[in-house]
């Protein structure tokens, strides 16, 4: 289990016997949104800090990737089910997707019209991401 905090950290959990098992370190701000990639190696995280996404392998707690590009704080992030992309919506009322293969990505500009913010399965809807 991966959970996320004011204290701007990511925790991941063993579950079954609720200990922490490791902490993950480098926001500068509070954490939005965690969620595991499909096969649990590695884990996303949203945050307000400079607008960030970032990718972590879960076992070591290693930032692996730190995805900018979002203009207001990102409140959630998620992983496609082939965990090529990552998606994530932001106060900035738009929805990116963030292609891990090539490091490119694009917004879905006012996806979220008419809200200051959806959260991921929302913005599945639009992205059409796998």
């Amino acid at each position: 289990m991966v959970s996320a905090s004011d204290d701007e950290t990511v925790r991941v959990w063993y579950a079954e016997a609720g200990e922490e098992v490791r902490r993950l370190e480098g926001h500068t701000d509070f954490v939005r949104s965690t969620s595991f990639s499909s096969d649990g190696r590695h884990v996303v995280s949203a945050s307000g800090d400079c607008k960030t996404v970032r990718v972590w392998y879960a076992e070591t707690g290693e930032e692996v990737r730190r995805l900018e590009g979002h203009t207001g704080r990102v409140r959630s992030a998620s992983f496609s089910s082939d965990r090529r992309y990552v998606v994530s919506v932001s106060w900035d009322k738009t929805v990116r997707v963030w292609d891990l293969t090539c490091r490119a990505s694009w917004a879905l500009a006012d996806a979220m019209e008419g809200t200051a913010a959806g959260d991921v399965r929302r913005a599945g809807e639009f992205a059409h991401v796998p």
